[in-house]
């Protein structure tokens, strides 16, 4: 598989993740130990939550995307890096980016970075081709 097309699939699955985010705070109120806390990460119980979300979301996605069919990418391939895609943007995103993303705002340029350092890995791990 080309690296455009891998490019692509991780951009259009990474979407679909952060998509995701802003689903599930559209529902839920930040509350003043967010506010107190903007910096800090999701707390674990909201990450658990956030991964156990953006699995199926992120997988029903790419199985959908006609690039990703086009392409022949094994299912479990797929699940891994939707798995990696969530995990690791579980991990680095802060209160403060997911109240703004749900806010309407647009991607902050230190997220942005993250994610694209988190798809290009987790690209690189599940969806290189098999030697």
């Amino acid at each position: 598989m080309s690296n455009v097309l891998k490019g692509i699939i991780a951009a259009v699955v990474a979407l679909a993740v952060v998509a995701l985010a802003i689903f599930y705070l559209r529902g839920r109120t930040p509350t003043a130990s967010d506010e107190a806390a903007q910096g800090a990460n999701i707390p674990a119980v909201e990450r658990d939550a956030y991964i156990a979300s953006a699995v199926p979301s992120c997988k029903a996605r790419a199985s959908s995307d006609q690039r990703v069919i086009d392409a022949h990418i094994a299912a479990e391939a797929i699940d891994g890096y939707c798995r990696c895609v969530a995990e690791k943007s579980a991990d680095v995103i802060s209160i403060g980016e997911m109240n703004a993303i749900a806010g309407g705002k647009p991607l902050s340029d230190s997220f942005a970075a993250k994610l694209q350092d988190i798809t290009k890995a987790c690209g690189e791990q599940n969806l290189a081709p098999a030697k």
